[in-house]
């Protein structure tokens, strides 16, 4: 297998896309990378995760309306890029829509990550939304269907954990919050 991805400030990758540790490094696997052979002085690491990014990323700051278009618009580009299907495409831009909102409506600007990805042959997208702002203080009442902090009629939380494959959140009261949404494609 090969990587793909950013090696941390400790590592650098070798000619065959491998992450190959500098001999001050104590076996950090890098954050953003998902395989790889990790050499320790006096022994070797192999690790792996699920995914293995694609060479297409792309990272967008969130601060307004504007900004929530923006990103929509990305992140459809980048699933049509990867092969999803037009209604694939329109189901992540709503959930990107409602990620986005949800950081300008709640933590007043963050940032948004959208990741191509690929394991064992299939392709697919990782969205990562995240914040700094109040955090959300009850993440199983939030996933509720009838849960709206704001009144509004958007997907909510749950609504993006139903068109996505996977939702991971993150998040700490005061500190922000984090949401990795994946979907593969069909």
């Amino acid at each position: 297998m090969r990587l793909i991805g950013r090696p941390s400030n400790r590592t650098a990758l070798d000619n065959d896309g491998f992450i190959r540790s500098s001999p001050d490094a104590r076996g950090d696997v890098p954050s953003s990378c998902s395989i790889g052979l990790i050499f320790v002085p006096g022994k070797l690491r192999i690790w792996a995760n699920e995914l293995v990014p694609l060479k297409r990323e792309d990272r967008m700051d969130i601060r307004n309306d504007d900004d929530v278009i923006a990103a929509r618009q990305e992140g459809r580009m980048l699933a049509g890029e990867i092969g999803f299907s037009p209604r694939e495409q329109s189901m992540l831009a709503a959930v990107i829509t409602e990620l986005a909102r949800n950081i300008v409506d709640y933590a007043g600007r963050g940032e948004m990550l959208f990741h191509a990805v690929e394991d064992q042959g299939r392709r697919g997208i990782v969205v990562i939304a995240r914040d700094e702002g109040p955090g959300i203080p009850n993440l199983k009442e939030a996933l509720q269907a009838s849960y709206s902090v704001a009144g509004g009629l958007g997907l909510g939380l749950r609504g993006v954990k139903g068109l996505m494959d996977s939702l991971d959140i993150i998040s700490i009261p005061g500190k922000g919050t984090t949401v990795t949404a994946r979907k593969w494609q069909s």
